[in-house]
């Protein structure tokens, strides 16, 4: 190719889309190596100042991020964070394209986090998503799984520091997800899930039997909706025994019981 050519970047992005599609297809990581270099190569190739410099930048992260989760290497995982914010720096607050790298940072950040402990990844990536979310049209399909990424992170600081307003905006962040969500959707069992836990966390926390049978209702419905042959229907299940368990230790109720082994 003649790098000469005004064209060059965007015929090695689509070259490097097609590498990352054939990578999905096949899982061989020749192909995330390949697709990197050319993503590195239109961004040096750019102007500095092209609108296109962002999602080369995204493009680059999201390799590095799928390569790490294969790999399990963090310099993988701290170059992905690095070229998301580069990306981040160059979109204008009114970009469509904004909220989207705000959420994979927040995504990269939270594997961070997983892997060193570190409560300050945690924090940055609270407060990435948070954005995501606040520059995320309300219409948009989106907006459920933005949100559900932010309560998860909220859920692990609540584990961490015990802040109980960190658990309210759980809940309503779950509870507005499940609201904007279609009824036919594979996401919504995840959501419901979730918002059960939210709900069983401060049942513990409270006290409070109404969040107690309000997360069995949840648990239920996530329940009714997840595939039987699904790996995540005996984890939901086990969530359920749970709460009917610790339900029927306070009415001694037979009919949890035998819900429960039902």
């Amino acid at each position: 190719m003649d790098n000469r050519s005004p064209d060059l970047p965007s015929k090695l992005t689509n070259l490097g889309i097609y590498l990352m599609n054939r990578y999905f297809r096949t899982g061989n990581l020749t192909d995330i190596e390949e697709a990197i270099v050319n993503f590195k190569q239109a961004v040096s190739l750019n102007d500095p100042n092209s609108p296109d410099l962002a999602r080369h930048l995204n493009n680059i992260g999201n390799d590095l991020s799928n390569r790490y989760s294969q790999t399990g290497n963090l310099k993988d995982l701290e170059e992905a964070i690095d070229n998301y914010k580069h990306a981040v720096s160059f979109i204008d607050s009114n970009s469509l394209y904004l909220p989207g790298v705000l959420d994979n940072l927040g995504n990269s950040l939270s594997d961070l986090y997983s892997s060193t402990g570190n409560l300050k990844d945690l924090e940055e990536a609270i407060d990435n998503y948070k954005q995501a979310v606040y520059f995320t049209d309300p219409n948009s399909l989106d907006l459920p799984s933005r949100l559900n990424n932010l309560s998860n992170r909220l859920r692990d600081r609540y584990s961490r520091l015990g802040d109980v307003k960190d658990l309210e905006e759980v809940i309503d962040n779950y509870q507005h997800a499940i609201f904007l969500t279609d009824p036919n959707s594979l996401d919504l069992p995840i959501y419901l899930n979730n918002f059960g836990n939210s709900l069983s966390y401060r049942y513990f926390r409270t006290g409070d039997l109404k969040d107690l049978e309000e997360s069995i209702t949840s648990y239920q419905h996530a329940i009714s909706l997840t595939d039987p042959n699904s790996p995540d229907l005996p984890c939901r299940l086990s969530n359920l025994d749970i709460g009917l368990n610790e339900k029927y230790s306070h009415t001694d109720d037979l009919k949890d019981l035998k819900e429960n082994h039902s």
